[in-house]
C-alpha cells in the first residue's frame, strides 16, 4: 500500500513537469 501510494505520488509529479512541458512548448508553437 505504501509503496504503491509513492510510486503513484511520483508519477503524478512527472506527469505534472510532462503537462507543463506540453503546455509550454503548445504556447510556443500558438504564438
Amino acid at each position: 500500500m505504501i509503496y504503491q501510494h509513492m510510486v503513484s505520488g511520483r508519477d503524478r509529479e512527472i506527469a505534472d513537469r510532462l503537462g507543463s512541458m506540453i503546455r509550454k512548448a503548445r504556447g510556443d508553437a500558438d504564438s
